[in-house]
């Protein structure tokens, strides 16, 4: 609480919830939107630990290190295949076409 001239303010806050969407499609976009964001932070993340640790593990001979680098260079392109298809959540006809082509089981095309 700030006070000015004897009267207690509130301080502004930030509303990060998605309130003004009111149709089940414009809380979809939304959704997506936000979606798209959180990976776009978790490629960058992802790709720093992945430089860092096969840097770290290659100067140190460490296999255990390489390994996990490796491991992260796979979640970035995880990442990359879930915003590709977030992106195509944004059109109708793009997302159902995605849907039917979308592998029904791991590891299949």
């Amino acid at each position: 609480m700030m006070q000015m001239r004897g009267e207690m303010m509130k301080e502004p806050r930030v509303d990060l919830t998605v309130t003004a969407a009111t149709s089940p499609a414009d809380q979809r976009a939304a959704a997506a939107r936000r979606g798209r964001w959180l990976q776009y932070l978790t490629i960058a993340w992802n790709s720093a630990e992945c430089v860092v640790a096969l840097v770290a593990g290659f100067l140190a001979g460490s296999i255990a290190l390489v390994g996990f680098g490796f491991d992260s260079a796979i979640e970035v392109t995880s990442s990359v295949a879930a915003l590709r298809r977030l992106r195509w959540d944004a059109d109708e006809t793009r997302r159902e076409a995605a849907e039917r082509t979308s592998p029904t089981r791991p590891g299949t095309r």
